[in-house]
Formats: C-alpha cells, structure tokens, sequence
C-alpha cells in the first residue's frame, strides 16, 4: 500500500522510479482541467439580455429617491408590488400564461427565458420569493463595477450587447424623465391589467 503511494507520487512528481527492476523515466505532470480548459461564462449573452428586458422598465420602482438610476436595495420593498403586477387572479402565483400575456413586451423570447429562470423549482409558477431573487440576481448581473447602483448605460449595453458594461458613465436620467418614465410604466401596467381582466372576462363568458 505503502509502495503504491509512492509510486503514484512519483509518477506525478516526474521521478524515475524502478519497475520490474527497469528503470524508466515517467514525466507525468497532472494539471487541473481548469488550467487547460476555457473557463465558462458565468452568464450567457441572451441571458445578460434577458435581465436588462425585464428590470429595465422597473427602473423608476427602484429609483425611490428620484436620482435617475435603480437602486439594488430597494428590490426589498418593492418586489412585491412588481410581482402583484404580473399576478392578475391574486394567487401568490404568477402562471406563464399571466406571464406572458402583458401586451407590451418587446421581446418574447427574451420574457419567456426570464420567466424559465426565474421559476427555479420548475413547477410553471413563479413566487413573490421567486421574483425577489430574479430581480436582485438580474440587477448584480447588470451591475459591471459592484456598486449597487444599475445605470441607464448600464441597461442599454446589457440588452444591446448581451454584455456587462464595465465603465459605466454613471450618468442618470434627469428627474423629468424619470418622472416620465414612471408614468408610461404606470400607464402601461393599467393598460396590462384591464386587457388581461377583459379577456379573462369574455373567456368567462364563451
């Protein structure tokens, strides 16, 4: 047993070791595969994509304080509401089909990826507690130097590029526009909820 393990150490050192009274010369060097292989990337491109798609037009829920750009801290308190958004029957749980049936998604493909994230347990639901770890997962994504702050430049480079932006310019959106940008969100949302609650109500009816 003894003999083995120094054997097997010195094949890996590269020492010459005897066998069957030969000497051979066994330079062997073993190398983590981390080493030799390219590593992964953490996140995928259409993911980064996807995460900008969806935090985007939350931005000004994020932005309490008015400063023009999104706040990671405050996904605590305000994931909730975003979530009852989504949640149009009030069941705790938001369906794909409630997923997907907001009228003013700009791309499908990329909502639907969120929404497969997002449901980690793969049941075809997604949780409050769900939805809080997507957001705070996708905001630290978009977030190139770690400060807890997303930047305009910051969203438009991820979902134009499907990249994180390293140098952010850290420039934010003037208060009218985030005032503005508040606004069409809320609007929008309305809009969301009275098609959604329409159509629920003629399929009721058929």
């Amino acid at each position: 047993m003894v003999e083995a393990s120094l054997t097997k150490k010195a094949i890996t050192m590269g020492i010459p070791i005897k066998a069957n009274g030969l000497c051979s010369l066994f330079i062997v060097f073993i190398t983590p595969c981390l080493a030799t292989e390219k590593a992964e990337p953490l996140r995928s491109a259409l993911q980064v994509k996807a995460a900008s798609h969806f935090t985007q037009p939350f931005a000004g829920e994020l932005d309490c304080e008015n400063v023009g750009y999104a706040q990671i801290g405050e996904v605590e308190e305000h994931y909730f509401p975003i979530f009852k958004i989504y949640d149009h029957d009030n069941s705790q749980r938001i369906s794909r089909k409630e997923w997907l049936g907001d009228p003013y998604i700009k791309d499908k493909a990329l909502h639907k990826l969120s929404f497969s994230i997002m449901d980690k347990n793969n049941d075809g639901s997604a949780t409050p507690g769900e939805m809080r770890i997507y957001l705070i997962d996708s905001l630290k994504l978009l977030d190139g130097d770690g400060d807890d702050d997303v930047f305009p430049d910051e969203f438009q480079h991820a979902y134009q590029t499907g990249t994180v932006l390293k140098n952010s310019t850290k420039q934010p959106l003037t208060t009218s526009a985030v005032n503005q940008a508040k606004h069409a969100k809320k609007v929008a949302d309305k809009t969301a909820k009275g098609t959604t609650k329409h159509a629920a109500e003629e399929a009721t009816v058929q």
